[in-house]
């Protein structure tokens, strides 16, 4: 998980992680930013603030989203849950639809803990404008429980795929008494998709 810069030349600058409400970054090399689209429906006054975008990688079973602000505002994104103090993320509010040439179709989300012992805090991710937050994508730590679906192994064929956020609130009740003021801040809320892509198992 990482933050591109976007604006003007579009570099990579690297990677950063979110821990409580700090940002640890480690600038390295610089890529031009791909191109994309996406479908936005958002209850800020910023209409079409955020953009997703997802590409695929190396592997059919590696891809990347990108979350980017192409507004004029900052936003700040509850993308998830973390675990024993940040140390462990999950962005699982990211979640993908993938389509196969049979026809069936997985709504898959991140694979979460299903017991928490300990600390459990929101992910929250705060974005300038020009910045996208990039999440690695592997299909292997998605899942789809409404079909008993609990592990994604791709078969020989053509897919499609398409990922999608929903941006919520961070409620009072879903924060440590040390972090309340995160309850507070200005989350972008509303909901956007990436255009689908299509890619073959051979």
């Amino acid at each position: 998980m990482g933050y591109r810069a976007t604006q003007q030349r579009k570099w990579y600058f690297g990677w950063a992680t979110i821990i409580g409400l700090g940002v640890a970054a480690l600038w390295g090399g610089a890529t031009p930013y791909p191109k994309g689209q996406s479908t936005v429906s958002e209850n800020n006054n910023s209409s079409g603030s955020l953009h997703l975008v997802l590409r695929q990688q190396l592997d059919t079973q590696r891809f990347a989203v990108d979350l980017l602000n192409v507004g004029l505002q900052p936003l700040i994104l509850h993308v998830g849950i973390m675990l024993a103090n940040g140390r462990e993320q999950f962005p699982n509010h990211i979640k993908l639809r993938l389509a196969g040439s049979n026809k069936r179709i997985l709504h898959l989300q991140m694979k979460v803990p299903s017991a928490v012992v300990g600390r459990l805090d929101p992910m929250v991710v705060p974005l300038p404008v020009g910045v996208a937050y990039t999440v690695p994508i592997d299909l292997r730590d998605y899942f789809d429980p409404t079909q008993h679906v609990w592990s994604v192994h791709l078969s020989k064929g053509d897919y499609s795929l398409q990922a999608e956020y929903a941006g919520t609130p961070v409620s009072r009740q879903a924060v440590n008494g040390d972090l309340q003021g995160i309850a507070l801040m200005p989350y972008w809320t509303g909901h956007v998709q990436s255009e689908t892509i299509r890619f073959a198992v051979r």
